[in-house]
């Protein structure tokens, strides 16, 4: 085989397109597309890159009686980082406590009996939200790792950012005066009643926890491209 067609074969093995190699490698989609056609060859920076890259001999790139085909690996996936797995075990740490009678319902049995609400109503308040925030934030993650082979770029990963930033705001500003209300026993206001439709619904958590979920800068393969 010769030199372009190795190129072209490991690059259909990765699912890359010129442009995608191009980036990975510094070069233009241009010098890519000479190398392919077989017009010119990588100078010796360029050869070791690209060799780096696909993980590969460059004296096999170069030798055109080399035998053996290529055998190009899997496009690797985005890592999962330690604010992940803490995300997954607070939500699942969250359920169980749930589970286990930390909840809005047992809350209500102890207000009805001793007409104010327990102490601990602020823990079972970020458990209600926390939960939804925690279980969005992993969807992102797992779906990044089973789904994505190519990252996402700086400047969508910035607007994730802001729309989570926005959301999660948002969110907090509809809460945190019923939580304050409910802590406190204080009768409902109208701040109160205008909000206590929004606070009621803790899955709405869930989707600043996807935006902020995309949006983190996770540890990416060497190989992957350059995008912004």
């Amino acid at each position: 085989m010769t030199f372009s067609e190795k190129l072209i074969t490991l690059r259909g093995g990765r699912g890359w397109s010129q442009e995608q190699l191009a980036q990975t490698l510094d070069v233009t989609r241009q010098a890519v597309g000479r190398w392919e056609r077989g017009e010119c060859l990588p100078d010796a920076p360029g050869l070791t890159r690209l060799a780096r890259v696909f993980d590969v001999d460059p004296e096999w790139l170069l030798d055109d009686t080399a035998s053996g085909e290529p055998k190009p690996r899997t496009a690797r996936r985005v890592k999962l980082a330690w604010f992940d797995w803490l995300m997954l075990a607070l939500a699942a740490a969250s359920v169980i406590a749930m589970l286990c009678g930390l909840n809005v319902e047992t809350a209500r049995l102890y207000y009805r009996t001793e007409y104010h609400y327990p102490s601990y109503m602020w823990l079972i308040l970020t458990i209600r939200y926390g939960v939804w925030f925690c279980l969005g934030w992993t969807t992102a993650a797992l779906s990044l790792r089973l789904l994505m082979t190519y990252p996402l770029g700086v400047w969508l990963r910035r607007i994730l950012l802001a729309c989570g930033i926005a959301a999660l705001t948002a969110l907090l500003i509809c809460v945190v005066p019923v939580w304050y209300t409910s802590v406190h026993s204080i009768s409902a206001g109208l701040w109160y009643r205008t909000l206590q439709p929004v606070s009621a619904i803790p899955a709405l958590f869930v989707i600043p926890g996807l935006l902020l979920g995309y949006a983190v800068d996770r540890q990416k393969p060497a190989e992957w491209p350059k995008h912004t």
